[in-house]
């Protein structure tokens, strides 16, 4: 296997959660169409590593998530 190595600007850019990008720290789960965006294909909820939240938004993210899932705006298996 080869080593990568990037230059400064090779570098990939960390990434940032979606709702970093948009100034809104509300996260909340009647908002359907922005929790979606947090979902897999697979209809499970993502990984941190995936959506770029630190621990404390990852936590609202996914307690927002079950909640519209429970009240059944968002379906438990991918449609």
């Amino acid at each position: 296997e080869s080593i990568k190595v990037y230059m400064n600007s090779e570098k990939p850019q960390s990434r940032k959660a979606k709702f970093y990008q948009s100034k809104t720290l509300i996260i909340d789960y009647k908002d359907i169409n922005f929790l979606k965006k947090f979902i897999s294909p697979s209809a499970s909820i993502d990984s941190p590593r995936k959506t770029g939240a630190n621990p404390k938004h990852q936590r609202e993210l996914s307690k927002a998530i079950k909640r519209a899932r429970h009240l059944a705006l968002i379906s438990y298996i991918p449609s």
